[in-house]
């Protein structure tokens, strides 16, 4: 069998949303409901027309695109939750490249721009009614000294009003998005139950060893006055006269470990995965 046939994967794709239709289309349901009444919980019970400012939709944006890029990673890939259902997939007359090349597609990129549709759809729908419900009178009676105007985030901007907690910081939770969302395909299919709890398990491990990484062995090397600037790349060191020493990484190792994180460590996942795949039909 040919790793990679074009018309066989269409095929595949085409019998994975047959199957499969109705939760994809529940879940963005789903999904659209919980925006709505995350909103609508803002427009009705807090009644602030400042939580609807940029950096607070953006912060709802990812919140949302995490938790549910998590779960359908953990819930809409179960392939190999039971023996029935792990012998039925095996069974399908396609290689593990195309088996892969499936779940990349729905998992990922379809999800990703569902996610996106449902997102500033609802998005716009709520500050269409949050402009109509919070009027130039309205704001005036409470007590906002200038207008609060509207405006719909966009989460690919470059604009410092767009930015969730420090500048460029956007372009840092997407690269932390792609590879965590990858772990829990990956482990949908390496954990027969409960592979939502499993993953998130060995991901807090790994957070874990980091963090030990960080404060018992480089902070350690440190004088006992420092402080951490950046973690893993930047310590301030306090000087005598007041001033205060930065200690660095040298620059191609920061970028080197950059590039890793942002464009090497979700392709090393997808292989995984892959291998995790020929584990099971072998």
């Amino acid at each position: 069998m040919y790793l990679l046939n074009l018309k066989r994967l269409w095929l595949l794709t085409g019998r994975h949303w047959f199957e499969n239709r109705k939760t994809y289309l529940l879940f963005f349901l789903a999904l659209a409901a919980f925006l709505l009444g995350w909103f609508s919980f803002i427009l009705a019970v807090v009644q602030q027309a400042r939580l609807f400012s940029l950096s607070n939709q953006i912060t709802i944006y990812f919140f949302g695109l995490f938790i549910s890029g998590i779960l359908s990673a953990s819930f809409l890939f179960q392939d190999f939750s039971g023996k029935a259902r792990t012998i039925n997939y095996l069974m399908i007359p396609a290689s593990s490249l195309e088996k892969l090349f499936c779940l990349i597609f729905y998992g990922v990129i379809l999800f990703f721009i569902g996610y996106n549709v449902v997102f500033y759809i609802t998005d716009f729908l709520s500050l269409k009614v949050a402009g109509a419900i919070y009027t130039p009178e309205w704001q005036r009676v409470h007590g906002y000294n200038n207008y609060f105007t509207f405006k719909q985030a966009n989460t690919f901007s470059l604009d410092s009003d767009m930015f969730v907690f420090y500048p460029g910081d956007n372009i840092d939770l997407y690269t932390a998005f792609f590879p965590i969302q990858s772990c829990f395909l990956l482990g949908a299919f390496y954990f027969r139950k409960n592979g939502l709890i499993k993953t998130l398990i060995v991901l807090l491990l790994v957070w874990l060893v980091f963090v030990v990484l960080e404060s018992r062995i480089l902070f350690s090397t440190m004088p006992s006055n420092s402080r951490v600037a950046n973690a893993f790349t930047a310590y301030i060191v306090p000087q005598p006269d007041g001033y205060d020493n930065i200690i660095t990484l040298p620059d191609w190792i920061y970028r080197t470990v950059l590039f890793a994180t942002r464009f090497a460590i979700t392709p090393a996942i997808w292989l995984a995965t892959y291998y995790r795949l020929k584990e099971k039909e072998l």
